[in-house]
This record gives structure tokens, sequence and C-alpha cells, in this order.
């Protein structure tokens, strides 16, 4: 399974105080994940496509319309 990239770079307590990342088992600690890319959105005609995650949706959605053609 990939795993999106959180890009957190610091590590905190359950009160919010920072601490440091050392064996705290929090993403800070480790940085990985797929990293977003420079533009995460294209648009490819009628369709937005989300270049992170891959997934797609029609600029304008017809509600009325089941399913979307």
């Amino acid at each position: 399974m990939n795993y999106l990239a959180t890009n957190q770079t610091c590590c905190y307590d359950e009160r919010g105080a920072k601490i440091p990342c050392r064996q705290s088992g929090q993403d800070g600690e480790f940085t990985v994940g797929i990293q977003q890319p420079g533009s995460r959105f294209n648009l490819n005609y009628n369709i937005i496509i989300d270049r992170l995650t891959g997934l797609q949706w029609p600029v304008k959605a017809d509600t009325i319309e089941f399913p979307l053609t």
C-alpha cells in the first residue's frame, strides 16, 4: 500500500508541545511516503486529474444526469 507523505517535520506530545522526533513513532521521525508532485491538479479537457491520488472528476457535474457520461 502506498501512503501519501504528510510533510510533517516536527513531533509533538499530547498537549501539543514540540518534542524530539527520535523514537516517537510520529510522521516527523520517518518522513516517508509519496511526495506531492509540483502541480497536483491537471485539467485535461473536461476532466480534472489529481496527480497525487490518481482520482479524476468532471469539471461540470450535471447532478440530474446519473451516471455521469
